[in-house]
């Protein structure tokens, strides 16, 4: 692993933090304005610029659809957007979403942000980290937040893993990535409310945690 004090990340407290340090959770707050049902987000958008030779990251949301097109850095306490205010609405019976053997499946493809949430991660999508000696890995791994779900969730990438509630598997990006995710929600078929949780590792250290209000199928 890279020496710690080679990678910072910057943003979600309004100033710099040594890895390793987690920011706080991100408090529930109910909006029914957060609520996005479909369109481009990017549950993790991984932001690394070079200062001299390290490696700087922000960690946010990208999230397009019902909302308009910004950047959600978790943990913010200047009253700024904060992730843990969004939840993201699959509606039964949308394209893209089928229910079988006890579970909903979302499909990865593009064509489901016409009616449902296309929800995906990304790093360093501008490049400015890209082929540089000390850019980090990054790890994404899914768990069960607080209370009872319905039942585990698992994410699932074309080429860069996948993460589970019922498993330590972990999402593996590299700088440049961009990948969305067959979601597999386990429950009935009437849907439910997920809370989850997302841990964010860069070269194996918890780097920060991105919380929603919720993921629900309704």
């Amino acid at each position: 692993m890279k020496a710690a004090t080679a990678l910072t990340i910057a943003g979600t407290l309004g100033a710099a933090a040594l890895i390793g340090v987690a920011t706080a959770s991100s408090a529930y707050a109910l909006d029914p304005l957060k609520s996005v049902s479909s369109g481009h987000v990017d549950l993790t958008e991984v932001e690394c610029e070079l200062d001299g030779g390290d490696a700087l990251l922000e960690v946010g949301t990208h999230i397009d659809g019902n909302s308009p097109s910004e950047h959600v850095a978790p943990g913010n306490t200047d009253g700024v957007d904060d992730i843990g205010d969004y939840a993201f609405v699959h509606t039964i019976g949308e394209a893209g979403l089928t229910y079988s053997a006890g579970a909903y499946v979302v499909s990865d493809s593009s064509i489901v942000e016409e009616g449902l949430p296309f929800v995906g991660f990304s790093y360093d999508e501008e490049g400015a980290c890209v082929g540089a000696e000390n850019a980090p890995s990054v790890e994404i791994d899914v768990r069960a937040a607080s209370g009872a779900n319905p039942g585990d969730v698992t994410v699932a990438t074309s080429g860069s893993g996948a993460t589970s509630t019922a498993d330590s598997g972990r999402i593996a990006l590299s700088p440049g990535s961009h990948q969305h995710a067959v979601w597999t929600f386990e429950g009935p078929a009437t849907g439910g409310s997920y809370a989850l949780s997302f841990d964010v590792y860069a070269d194996g250290v918890l780097l920060d945690t991105i919380t929603p209000r919720a993921f629900v199928i309704e």
